[in-house]
């Protein structure tokens, strides 16, 4: 479901998903150690996206997922079901003469996601950045924040 607002540059959509996999294979250290596992996931959400300029797009995210999984009789294993939420932020430019194929431009895209907190502050952790429709993206993972370090001012000199 989506709703166009403000002459079509704010676009809301509500979207949800459920997987029902009751038997789904893992196979150990050997062959012969398969076993199976039951893996339910539902989720709901909505997404909101700004057409800033002719060029220019960005918005956010936010989805409740529930997932359940565990071994189908009970006996191998306890059952796991967390329930959390997926935080994106998302920027767009879209430089192409016309939407769908083109021969001139590109339509790339940012998404910030895996927000964790440093110091008070929210960071995303995962940056993925990639032209859209386009399987090759590049992905940056942050492993540590540091918030206000000491710099050296040598830094800041221009080489002469």
């Amino acid at each position: 479901m989506s709703n166009p607002i403000g002459r079509g540059r704010l676009t809301i959509r509500l979207n949800s998903r459920y997987l029902n996999a009751p038997e789904v294979a893992f196979y150990g250290a050997t062959e012969d150690d398969r076993r199976t596992f039951e893996y339910k996931t539902a989720s709901a959400g909505a997404v909101a996206r700004v057409q800033a300029s002719r060029h220019f797009a960005f918005g956010g995210a936010f989805d409740l997922v529930k997932a359940d999984a565990g071994s189908p009789f009970g006996t191998l294993a306890p059952r796991v079901d967390p329930t959390y939420g997926q935080a994106r932020a998302f920027a767009e430019v879209d430089t192409r003469a016309t939407p769908g194929y083109t021969t001139r431009g590109g339509y790339y895209r940012l998404d910030f996601t895996d927000y964790r907190e440093t110091g008070g502050v929210t960071f995303p952790r995962s940056i993925e950045i990639g032209a859209r429709g386009r399987p090759q993206r590049m992905r940056i993972v942050v492993e540590s924040v540091e918030l206000n370090p000491k710099l050296d001012e040598a830094r800041f000199t221009l080489p002469r």
